[in-house]
């Protein structure tokens, strides 16, 4: 039987380890200047850079952490520095970026959360938005598609 004491040992290394795999691989992401910028239509356009503290373990991938209202998180996994999002609902959107590294021995190290970024969405936005696009069945005419053939990133109905 161990002893208590035994137990706490083996605890306190265990969360040792895992705190120091929190910002071991790569320093936080910085939000740019064009960061957090929203078109006419609701999408919000960021990018985001970061410099890794060990050569050895570039970025691999990107954490998003998006917050709207009271609602649960979404967590978005990204490759690249950048990202539009289209949000149509009026409010205030969070986000905090996290990178993360894979080391030599196959193992994760993620930086800690960047800074937050705020970005509001206002009800102009999203009338704007919910407008329906005029000509929409122009746009599939003439282009040689038959009714009911599926297109990638297009689809004509017999109606």
């Amino acid at each position: 039987m161990k002893s208590p004491v035994l137990n706490s040992f083996f605890s306190l290394v265990f969360v040792l380890l895992v705190v120091s795999n929190v910002g071991a691989g790569t320093s936080a992401p910085e939000w740019t200047a064009n960061s957090g910028t929203v078109d006419a239509d609701g999408v919000i356009g960021l990018s985001w850079e970061h410099t890794s503290k060990v050569a050895q373990a570039p970025v691999q991938f990107y954490q998003l952490h998006e917050n709207y209202a009271k609602e649960k998180p979404i967590i978005h996994q990204l490759e690249s520095s950048s990202a539009r999002l289209q949000r149509q609902r009026p409010g205030l959107y969070q986000f905090k970026l996290i990178s993360c590294s894979l080391t030599e021995t196959e193992e994760i190290k993620c930086s800690e959360a960047s800074a937050t970024l705020e970005v509001k969405i206002t009800s102009q936005i999203t009338e704007k938005a919910q407008r329906p696009v005029q000509g929409k069945r122009d746009i599939i005419k003439g282009v040689g598609i038959k009714a009911g053939q599926f297109v990638p990133g297009m689809y004509k109905s017999s109606v």
